[in-house]
């Protein structure tokens, strides 16, 4: 007799309950080992210390601090080397920060020497020379440096560009005047030192060039939190995406944030063309207090500066802790920079075994295990050396192979697939022995 093909295999409506269970059982053992392999693994720790607010944080935190460093299942790097790294980081930054003052300062000597002479020459009728000496004053503030006074001298070196074209006879003096008064558009020409007849003509050029159309530009960069200067004036902290509007012209454009090197442009903004200016700050090293600083470079989210402490310190984890008014914060930093935990350690009227309570299970991913403890022995860290075998009644399943822990659940899957592969309507007879 032939089945009626409208009529369904009541097998095949729904999975056995047995199969299911496979399923779900499958699935579970699959999420559990995806969550251990991107879990926190033991590696070695370095502490961070920045200045407490108020005693009673301090004393808090000693106590918390000793209850890391005494933990004889976390390699913790020692003070002393940690210190003496930053101290070393933090000098040979100041050595690149200082080389840079120095570049100004030269740079600052020579243009007012330039300028001074370039006068003389002028007033010596030698139009030629004066103009020679400009030109060279203008490829020194050219250079890469501070903003401020490369703007301000450059204002005076196009208005005295300018005075020696006019006298010499040369209409080009109407494009230096434009160039100077883009500059800084609210200076005004001192009578002290400019002829009246020179002020007015500048002023007329100044007035038009300030009624007419300005240049947009979008300045973006790293890190995040660094700060913009055009001319000097602070534009506030970078925005990505957001203009400034420029009067048509050069401009010098600075950027600068903690602990990197400063970096410079000098833009030539011109009418209707929008500009985008990119740039990414290197890191020097830490300035002042280390430990406040990197405090600092964390709230900041610049995790750049991270890695490279990580790096300096050849640790995998930084624990830095952050005192913010009455409490006292923690943070877990990992190799890539993140903050993989912070917690609340401590605040007023908190005793300090609690602090240590809530550090412990901060730091509990990246304390070392008993098998882990017995290869590291000997590391220069304040892990002690074990050499015997693991106690009776310890926890042996957290020393593990991960393969160990499901020991159950795979033998339980076996039992089941045995039992689904026994249903009514399977092919294929398995025994499974366990």
């Amino acid at each position: 007799m032939k089945k009626d093909p409208r009529k369904k295999d009541p097998r095949k409506t729904r999975a056995p309950f047995t199969r299911i269970l496979v399923v779900i059982l499958a699935m579970t053992m699959f999420q559990t080992s995806i969550a251990g392999a991107v879990s926190l693994v033991p590696g070695k720790l370095a502490v961070l210390e920045p200045p407490m607010p108020m005693a009673e944080m301090r004393a808090a935190w000693d106590g918390i601090r000793s209850e890391v460093y005494l933990d004889p299942l976390l390699l913790v790097k020692g003070r002393e080397e940690v210190l003496k790294a930053l101290e070393d980081w933090r000098q040979a930054g100041e050595a690149v920060r200082s080389a840079y003052r120095t570049a100004d300062r030269i740079t600052l000597d020579r243009t007012q020497a330039r300028i001074e002479e370039a006068w003389a020459f002028y007033y010596q009728f030698n139009y030629d020379r004066a103009t020679e000496i400009l030109t060279r004053a203008e490829d020194l503030l050219s250079t890469s440096g501070d903003s401020g006074f490369r703007t301000h001298l450059m204002f005076e070196v196009l208005v005295l560009s300018g005075i020696v074209a006019r006298a010499a006879g040369d209409k080009s003096y109407i494009n230096s005047f434009k160039k100077a008064a883009a500059l800084e558009p609210t200076r005004e020409l001192p009578s002290e030192r400019y002829s009246p007849e020179t002020i007015t003509i500048y002023s007329g050029i100044r007035r038009g060039l300030l009624n007419g159309e300005k240049v947009s530009i979008v300045v973006d960069g790293t890190p995040d939190d660094a700060s913009v200067k055009v001319g000097g004036g602070e534009l506030g902290k970078m925005v990505p995406e957001t203009g400034y509007s420029l009067l048509p012209g050069r401009h010098f454009i600075e950027a600068m944030a903690p602990g990197y090197e400063p970096w410079s442009l000098t833009l030539d903004a011109e009418r209707f063309e929008p500009a985008n200016v990119r740039f990414q700050l290197v890191p020097t090293g830490p300035e002042d207090d280390p430990d406040s600083f990197f405090l600092q470079r964390l709230r900041a989210g610049d995790r750049s500066y991270m890695i490279l402490l990580i790096e300096k310190l050849n640790v995998d984890y930084l624990l830095i802790p952050d005192p913010d008014g009455n409490v006292l914060r923690v943070w877990l930093i990992d190799r890539e920079g993140r903050s993989v935990d912070h917690i609340v350690l401590w605040e007023a009227g908190d005793t300090r075994e609690s602090g240590a309570l809530r550090v412990a299970r901060v730091l509990e991913p990246v304390r070392q295990k008993w098998d882990h403890s017995r290869t590291m022995a000997g590391a220069p860290f304040s892990l002690p050396a074990y050499s015997q075998d693991l106690p009776e009644g310890s926890n042996a399943v957290e020393g593990a192979r991960t393969w160990t822990r499901y020991a159950l659940a795979i033998g339980i899957l076996l039992l089941v697939g045995a039992a689904a592969a026994s249903e009514p309507g399977g092919s294929t007879r398995v025994e499974a022995t366990w």
